[in-house]
């Protein structure tokens, strides 16, 4: 039991070293038919840092939802704004109260805005449909994260679904395993071996 609980603390130690990204580890999405209003969150698993920025000005932590209000499994690539993404809402242009809403990225100014709260780790926030140009609820987005302008994370989602980090769909390829680990897989592998063997005795 003591190499277990040693081995997975060595493991919670790596993997706090190497992986210090904002995570979503669970998001959403539901619609008021009647209010015609859509409401997001998004559970970080740890608060975000929208404020912060470097000498570029890039924010420490930041979201984007690009959205496609017809419906399809979700937008194309989400780096383009092509014409099936109809509208970004995101962390660019932040206030301590309210997110910008727009068409087509940073080349237009923004359409309008939306108030959000931010409650510890949890990010909740409510767009009109006509802010959406979306009337029936049925829309799909790609959910981007990034840290100081790289993207750390992205997943898609469809409108009145909750997902998390076991039934997410994600659209990124498999994040490669971190060196670190590597370097410390064969001692953790070394450290149970031994204390199999010990316990065998």
């Amino acid at each position: 039991m003591t190499t277990k609980l040693i081995l997975a603390s060595l493991i919670l130690l790596v993997s706090g070293q190497v992986n210090a990204a904002l995570i979503a580890l669970e998001y959403g999405s539901s619609v008021d038919l009647s209010a015609q209003e859509a409401s997001f969150f998004i559970n970080f698993n740890e608060i975000p840092d929208f404020f912060t920025v470097d000498s570029v000005g890039r924010q420490a932590d930041g979201f984007s939802y690009r959205i496609d209000t017809d419906g399809s499994p979700y937008p194309g690539d989400p780096n383009q704004c092509d014409p099936c993404i109809d509208r970004i809402i995101w962390s660019i242009g932040i206030t301590p109260t309210d997110l910008e809403v727009r068409v087509d990225g940073i080349t237009t100014p923004p359409i309008g805005s939306v108030p959000y709260t931010l409650t510890g780790a949890m990010l909740r926030f409510d767009v009109p449909f006509a802010l959406l140009d979306d009337f029936d609820g049925d829309f799909s987005y790609v959910l981007g994260l990034t840290e100081y302008g790289g993207t750390t994370d992205r997943m898609a989602g469809h409108s009145g679904n909750t997902y998390d980090l076991d039934n997410r769909p994600s659209i990124l390829p498999p994040v490669p395993i971190p060196a670190a680990v590597w370097l410390f897989g064969p001692s953790l592998i070394g450290l149970v071996g031994f204390g199999s063997r010990r316990n065998a005795a």
